[in-house]
C-alpha cells in the first residue's frame, strides 16, 4: 500500500507538502497549483487511499474511539443477532471502549459491499455468515484493516469458530448411543456454509454408526419456524417414521413441535429430538428442547478481544480461537448413561 513517502518521491516534493495537499490545505499555505496537481496525480498513479480510520486513532479524546464494523449477512439466522450484540455489549461494559456499526450484505455478494474501502472507514471488521464464494473473494482481495471472521475457519484471517461438522457428528453419535436405527433431519435450505457442515456431519455420522437416514427423512425447508412446521407436516404422514430427529437450526424445531403434538407423537418416548444453537425459544417449549450449544455471546466477545488486540498491536493476525459445542439436555432427549 502506497504511503506519503512514496507519493513525495514520485512527485519530487517533501512528505510534509504531500500531507498538506492531501489534507486540503494547499491554498491556505500557498502551495502552487502546479505542485498540488503533481501530488494529486502521483497519488492517483499509486492508488493511494487515505487511512481515515488510523487518523481517528491518532487523535486524542474519547470522541474518537476506534470504530468496528459488523458485516451481517442478510440470511444469517436473525435470532443470532440479539445474542451476538449481547456479547459485544459485554465487551463494551467490561473491557473495551469502541464504537460499533452494522453493515448488512447479501450472502455470497460480499464483493458488492463497501468492504474494500473498510480500511478508510473503520478500524476493524467482523464478518458473519460468509459463504464459500465470499471466502474466495476475501482470499483474492486481502483486506488492509484488521478482520475477524465469525464461525468460519480461515487461514489468512483471524477466526473465532466452532467445528460445525463435528457438531453434526456428535448428534449422530448420541442417537447411536441411544440405540436408534432410523433417524431423520429437518434442515434449512440455505447456502450458509456452517449449516451445511452440520448437515453433512450428521449424514456422515449416521452412516458411520450404521443408522438409516433415508432421503425421505431429510427435509430441507425455509429457515424459520414455519419451515419447521411444513417439514413436520410431511414427517407425520410417513409410514416408517424415524425415532430420532436432528435440527441443525434450533428455531425450526419450535415450529415443528405443535404439529408433532397434534399428531399424537410423544416426545421423547416416540421421537427424540436434538437441536443446535440453544436459543432462548428452545428452553421454553413444551417439551423443552435438548440442544448442542453454540456459544454466540462468548464468541462475539472473543471477536472483539481479538480485533482490539490486533488494532492496538498486541496480537498478530491471523489468530484462531475455537469454541466447543457441548450438549445441554432437557426433555426432548434424555442423555445416555455417562453423559448426564
Amino acid at each position: 500500500m502506497a504511503g506519503l513517502k512514496d507519493i513525495a518521491e514520485l512527485a519530487g516534493v517533501s512528505v510534509g507538502t504531500v500531507s498538506l495537499v492531501l489534507n486540503g490545505r494547499a491554498r491556505d499555505l500557498r502551495i502552487s497549483p502546479e505542485t498540488e496537481e503533481k501530488i494529486v496525480q502521483a497519488a492517483r498513479q499509486l492508488d493511494y487511499r487515505p487511512n481515515t480510520a488510523a487518523r481517528r486513532l491518532r487523535r486524542a479524546g474519547n470522541e474518537n474511539l476506534p470504530t468496528i464494523a459488523v458485516y451481517w449477512a442478510s440470511d444469517f439466522p436473525s435470532e443470532l443477532l440479539g445474542r451476538f450484540f449481547i456479547g459485544i455489549q459485554n465487551s463494551l461494559l467490561d473491557r473495551h471502549e469502541f464504537e460499533v456499526t452494522v453493515q448488512p450484505y447479501r450472502q455470497s455478494e460480499l464483493h458488492q459491499s463497501n468492504l474494500l474501502s473498510a480500511s478508510e472507514l473503520y478500524n476493524g471488521v467482523i464478518l458473519t455468515g460468509v459463504s464459500d464464494a465470499d471466502i474466495q473473494f476475501l482470499e483474492e482481495n486481502p483486506m488492509k484493516s484488521p478482520v475477524v471472521v465469525f464461525n468460519r475457519r480461515l487461514t489468512s484471517y483471524s477466526s473465532v469458530y466452532v467445528d460445525d461438522e463435528e457438531a453434526g457428528r456428535k448428534a449422530a453419535a448420541l442417537f447411536a448411543a441411544k440405540g436408534h436405527k432410523l433417524v431423520g433431519m429437518i434442515a434449512p435450505d440455505v447456502r450458509t456454509s456452517s449449516i451445511n457442515h452440520r448437515k453433512n456431519g450428521f449424514i456422515h455420522g449416521a452412516r458411520e454408526h450404521g443408522m438409516e437416514l433415508p432421503e425421505a427423512c431429510i427435509y430441507q425447508v425455509p429457515m424459520s419456524m414455519h419451515g419447521g412446521q411444513i417439514a413436520a407436516e410431511h414427517l407425520v404422514t410417513v409410514r416408517d417414521r424415524p425415532t430420532a430427529l436432528f435440527f441443525p437450526n434450533g428455531i425450526m424445531a419450535v415450529g415443528a413441535l405443535p404439529v408433532l403434538h397434534r399428531a399424537g407423537i410423544r416426545i421423547p418416548d416416540d421421537l427424540e429430538i436434538i437441536t443446535y444453537g440453544d436459543s432462548e425459544h428452545e428452553r421454553f417449549t413444551l417439551p423443552s428442547l435438548s440442544s448442542l450449544i453454540l456459544p454466540v455471546e462468548a464468541m462475539a466477545s472473543s471477536c472483539i478481544d481479538v480485533l482490539m488486540k490486533t488494532i492496538k498491536g498486541q496480537m498478530r493476525s491471523p489468530h484462531a480461537e475455537r469454541f466447543e459445542t457441548p450438549f445441554v439436555f432437557r426433555e426432548s432427549c434424555i442423555p445416555p448413561a455417562g453423559l448426564e
